[in-house]
């Protein structure tokens, strides 16, 4: 009898997530920008600029761990 195949979810890792909400985030603030017009372009990438950010200190923050 053959076996049977399971669905595997797939699980997002805090990378990802954290991507995602700043990919989200400046979605939203791009949209505010093209209807009213008020805010800078600084303003709309931010949230993915301090993902990033975050991100990297993160990985050097897990690189100095590993060496001590």
């Amino acid at each position: 009898m053959a076996k049977r195949r399971t669905k595997k979810t797939k699980q997002r890792g805090f990378k990802e997530i954290l991507i995602l909400l700043g990919m989200l985030f400046s979605g939203i603030l791009f949209i505010i920008k093209i209807i009213f017009g008020r805010i800078g372009w600084l303003e709309v990438f931010a949230p993915v600029i301090i993902v990033f950010l975050i991100l990297f200190l993160l990985s050097v923050l897990k690189t100095a761990v590993r060496k001590a």
